[in-house]
């Protein structure tokens, strides 16, 4: 269909055009036919590429370039002038998420170090756990410096159990303790004391763990 703007017929959605001046306001020409522009009204294949109709209103999807009078569509969130993933979004690899978040099990969630505090939702990619409003390695995770959550340290790339910390076939023990019982306690030769039992056949003497009386 065709509108009326200043004395002249302009071309609405869906209608051919040659360039910008066929189309009527708010209306881009988008390979040969009107469709909408930033802001425009939209329904169901009405937005022009790159945008999508967004709660009845053209916004900027994925990678559209964005500002404050350009918004990107829902989930997405203006980063560096171009729209990104934001939590939750729908991914297929981490170059569709923002700063801070990776695509995991096909959602754009937290990583290792960023914030999983409100407004976000607490959850955090695949292998970390929210603590403390930031996300940690889980225990048995790959791990790079001071990421592991309370309990375990990274040692040879892995969060290893501290003291009393849960362990199992997947999750070793700090160097010096050992796994018994689903926990990790102090093994031969090693630092104990109330708060840190020995393994099973020690006992903690001196603040040691030793096999029995008259080990030499």
């Amino acid at each position: 269909g065709y509108a009326c703007e200043d004395d002249l017929c302009k071309a609405g959605p869906g209608s051919a055009c040659l360039g910008e001046d066929d189309c009527a306001a708010a209306l881009t020409c988008d390979e040969g036919v009107c469709r909408g522009d930033h802001g425009a009204d939209c329904g169901e294949d009405v937005c022009a590429s790159g945008l999508v109709c967004d709660d009845g209103t053209c916004k900027g999807g994925l990678d559209e370039a964005c500002d404050g009078t350009r918004p990107c569509a829902a989930d997405l969130v203006c980063e560096d002038g171009a729209c990104a993933g934001d939590e939750g979004f729908a991914c297929d690899g981490d170059d569709a998420c923002a700063a801070g978040l990776t695509c995991s099990d096909g959602a754009c969630l937290p990583t290792v170090g960023a914030s999983c505090a409100a407004p976000r939702s607490g959850e955090c990619a695949d292998g970390l756990v929210c603590e403390a409003g930031t996300c940690r390695t889980g225990a048995g995770g790959a791990c790079s410096g001071a990421t592991c959550a309370a309990g375990y340290t990274c040692e040879a790339g892995q969060c290893r159990g501290q003291g009393n910390a849960s362990c199992g076939a997947a999750i070793a023990c700090s160097a010096g303790l050992v796994c018994e019982g689903g926990a990790c306690l102090a093994g031969y030769g090693a630092a104990c004391n109330g708060a840190l039992a020995c393994g099973a056949d020690l006992a903690c003497d001196g603040g040691t763990c030793r096999r029995g009386a008259g080990e030499t």
